[in-house]
């Protein structure tokens, strides 16, 4: 089965003819099959909505690979990033001729298939908000098999990191820590521990 990791928000061009939102390289966790590649868009009379994207094995930006070309509808990007790359980055154009009449687009979101049945937890560790809509404060469940030095980051919409939480010489078992003080909206939590790397989706509400 995939998993999907999902930006939500609102992004419209403002300040010219071409606007581009560009996101953080994401840490898909492992290698795996590349899947659906989607978007939910408002067009306009005057404008178009189109994406690229590319990808990496390293987590050094400077090594991403080249730009797709520009697409225009949801595509299946097996066959468009190669498969063994884990690093994964997204960029949204969106154009008009009318700066009164601008184009949107409210969502975006990656498959990545990695093995793993329905049901199944990853080996080793999982993180999950003990509250989803979680009201106020982050609450999440960390679960480790090994312990370790854990890094604990939460992206916003974008893929910008807002937060970075480090816990060192986590024991195995079962932990919960929070985050404080984050906007309302959806996140994506990141965990890193050991050699374990995790995804999970989280939402606030204020």
């Amino acid at each position: 089965i995939p998993t999907v990791y999902d930006f939500h928000g609102i992004f419209y061009c403002h300040l010219g003819f071409t606007g581009r939102l560009e996101s953080s390289l994401l840490d898909t966790g492992s290698s795996g099959s590349w899947g659906m590649f989607a978007w939910e868009s408002e067009p306009s009379p005057a404008g178009s909505v189109c994406m690229q994207v590319r990808s990496s094995s390293s987590p050094d930006s400077s090594l991403m690979g080249e730009w797709s070309e520009e697409l225009t509808a949801p595509v299946n990007l097996g066959g468009i990033l190669p498969e063994d790359d884990r690093y994964f980055q997204y960029r949204a154009i969106l154009r008009t001729t009318d700066l009164g009449s601008s184009p949107s687009v409210s969502s975006i979101s990656v498959e990545r298939f990695t093995g793993i049945e329905p049901g199944e937890v990853p080996a080793g560790l999982l993180v999950e908000p003990l509250v989803n809509p979680s009201p106020g404060s982050l609450d999440l469940m960390v679960l480790s098999e090994t312990g370790g030095d854990l890094t604990i980051q939460v992206m916003d919409i974008s893929g910008r990191i807002t937060r970075s939480i480090t816990r060192d010489e986590l024991t195995p078992g079962e932990s919960s820590l929070a985050v404080e003080d984050l906007p309302s909206g959806i996140y994506i939590v990141v965990a890193k521990c050991s050699d374990q790397t995790v995804s999970t989706r989280a939402t606030v509400i204020r």
